[in-house]
């Protein structure tokens, strides 16, 4: 009988969850759950966590009695790992990032409002400065972060629509600012290796721009090739055949230079919504001094 009781008890609970989540009528589980497992693995927790490790979660929640639609699952399954104590270092610099997109997914009806208000709430909560990491107050870093996304989100707005071409020379305007600063620093004894390095932190540093103005831009999967062939036609300047090989090396070198990807992803936001500063225009150069003491 006890047992009986308590089993009911977690019933109604759950239908609580799902009602606050999903409403009075919530949907049928529409999930796909090996694209969610991409979609939380690559686009929110941007391989830093093992897939293995991904789908064991998300095959968790999928199996479980919650109506998740494919971008609510992988929502739901990053969710965990931006929990983890152990993995905070790892994922502080991707959270800002994997919020933005989630926000940029509710909008387009992808997720949910209830599951984006559970993941914006949580990584609030979990990665805002405290008082004694910054030497000011949580509550000016805490507004400070939650100005950025809404200048970003009014950005998309404002920028909804505009030529592919303005999009491209936007992020070719940032590259040049980044580099022109960053080649103030860079030794005249310079050996090749180190030359590489830098070339290759470069092109994983212009990756993630180019995705978070892909994103800023709302331009659609199918013009990600000719955005990105536009980017390097201007940046560097080469022909249609040339551009090709040099967008492959920029994909291979988003995935070997993880840390610059990401890193040129939350700055081409701070430019996108602040515009020039003397404080970001150091990203690049930051990075690429590792390569120098080489």
């Amino acid at each position: 009988m006890m047992f009986g009781i308590f089993k009911k008890k977690q019933t109604n609970a759950m239908d609580g969850v799902i009602r606050a989540i999903y409403g009075n009528n919530p949907p049928a589980n529409s999930a796909d759950l090996e694209r969610a497992i991409t979609i939380a693995h690559e686009d929110l927790l941007a391989e830093q966590v093992p897939i293995s490790d991904v789908r064991r979660i998300a095959s968790g929640l999928a199996a479980g009695p919650i109506p998740y639609s494919t971008y609510d699952l992988a929502v739901a399954a990053s969710l965990s790992f931006f929990k983890t104590p152990a993995l905070f270092n790892t994922l502080a610099e991707i959270q800002v990032p994997a919020r933005l997109r989630v926000l940029n997914w509710m909008k387009s009806g992808k997720v949910a409002p209830g599951v984006m208000k559970i993941f914006e709430d949580a990584l609030y909560q979990l990665y805002k400065p405290t008082a004694e990491a910054a030497g000011e107050t949580g509550e000016k870093f805490d507004e400070a972060d939650r100005i950025l996304g809404a200048k970003f989100s009014a950005f998309q707005k404002q920028n909804a629509g505009q030529p592919l071409h303005h999009a491209a020379k936007v992020v070719c305007d940032f590259m040049i600012w980044q580099h022109n600063f960053a080649s103030i620093e860079m030794p005249d004894d310079r050996t090749d290796k180190q030359e590489d390095h830098a070339k290759r932190i470069e092109r994983a540093f212009l990756f993630g721009a180019s995705g978070m103005a892909a994103q800023g831009f709302s331009l659609g999967r199918a013009d990600e090739e000719l955005f990105m062939l536009n980017i390097v036609g201007m940046y560097d300047g080469l022909g249609p055949d040339d551009a090709e090989n040099e967008v492959a090396r920029i994909f291979e070198a988003g995935d070997a230079e993880e840390k610059a990807n990401r890193i040129g992803a939350a700055s081409l936001v701070e430019y996108l919504v602040n515009g020039k500063s003397d404080t970001h225009r150091v990203h690049l150069a930051a990075l690429q001094r590792e390569c120098w003491g080489q």
